[in-house]
């Protein structure tokens, strides 16, 4: 049995040592693709002549973005718990933090592990709304690209090599759309029927392993008490609002880095294509703080919009720097407050 014991856990040890030495090859490949047309002389004047007092509305304006992102938190958790928005503050940025510094993206299971660690919520639960969070960010930014194509003539400059066009890209974001539907269309079923998926979770596993089957069951049916929101229509009106907020709030914050390096003549559009892109980016595996594929998905935003490569690659330095160094800071002052170490984030049971 302890043989057993330590063959998990040194299974688990080597999927987790490969999916970390995938992220550094995957960060390492988008790094190369976006230093290799830059010129640095260019790039270390667009850098030094950049207006940096711009960085200060931009800060404040993300921070704001984060306060909408817990007071929308707060009404994702009303159902099951009510907490106050400036509670969960803490928790909110450490696990953004955490995503920052730490391998593996924990930061959403931290999150998790703070709202059970701090308020006594199941982590299932915890866990159930920061994926309807996830799912309502995917939906709000789809629709604001798709709104984007269909309002104004968006002309991208992809090069002549590319055969992509802003209607495949209409499409694509369609496509993108309708599968988020689907996943939240999914997590309703979860909620509203909990009961035909535990009677799936038993037959499956049988009498042999009912004892597993119960342990899966209470976790489906915690999981499914904190998807709560979905069945209340004034608490997801709420909830979509909110997240439109935290958008509208982040374009703004990307708009003031915009114009520190005189990219405000881009089109009104642009910082609404730089979030989508970028997010598409960071979906990948890569290096904590989404080293490389940020980097390389902003410039080719910044490009497509018109911008110069050399400005573009400055504002992607500084844009990366002045949205993820705020988060650390704060992060490690919860931290700190919470009598909490990195060591304890990495471990958290």
């Amino acid at each position: 049995m302890i043989n057993n014991i330590n063959i998990s856990k040194k299974d688990s040890l080597i999927v987790k040592n490969r999916k970390i030495i995938i992220g550094i090859l995957v960060s390492l490949f988008f790094i190369f693709l976006f230093v290799k047309n830059i010129d640095f002389k260019k790039l270390y004047l667009a850098l030094v002549h950049a207006n940096y007092l711009y960085l200060i509305p931009s800060i404040i304006v993300l921070l704001i973005s984060f306060y909408f992102r817990a007071w929308r938190w707060h009404t994702l958790l009303a159902g099951i718990k009510n907490i106050k928005t400036k509670d969960l503050m803490s928790p909110l940025i450490i696990g953004f933090m955490g995503n920052s510094v730490l391998p593996l993206r924990l930061g959403e299971f931290i999150r998790s592990y703070m709202l059970t660690r701090r308020e006594k919520i199941p982590f299932s639960q915890g866990l159930a709304t920061i994926i309807v969070e996830r799912i309502f960010d995917s939906l709000g930014l789809i629709f604001m690209m798709v709104a984007v194509l269909l309002v104004f003539p968006v002309n991208l400059n992809l090069g002549a090599s590319d055969s992509i066009n802003p209607n495949q890209i209409k499409s694509a974001g369609v496509i993108l759309f309708i599968g988020s539907i689907f996943l939240l269309g999914v997590l309703v079923l979860i909620r509203l029927r909990v009961d035909i998926f535990n009677r799936i979770i038993r037959s499956i596993l049988g009498k042999r392993f009912l004892h597993i089957a119960q342990k899966i069951q209470d976790i489906v049916s915690k999981f499914a008490e904190g998807l709560n929101v979905l069945g209340n229509w004034k608490r997801l009106l709420l909830s979509i609002f909110q997240t439109f907020l935290v958008w509208f709030t982040i374009a703004a914050s990307i708009y003031f880095v915009m114009l520190a390096f005189n990219l405000g003549n881009l089109p009104i559009y642009s910082p609404i294509v730089i979030m989508v892109l970028t997010a598409l980016g960071v979906s990948v595996p890569s290096t904590p703080g989404y080293v490389g594929p940020y980097h390389a998905a902003c410039l080719y935003a910044v490009t497509a919009l018109g911008g110069e490569t050399n400005l573009a690659s400055g504002f992607t330095i500084v844009l990366h720097l002045s949205q993820m160094l705020p988060v650390i800071i704060i992060g490690f002052y919860y931290l700190w407050k919470e009598d909490l170490s990195l060591k304890d984030l990495k471990n958290f049971k």
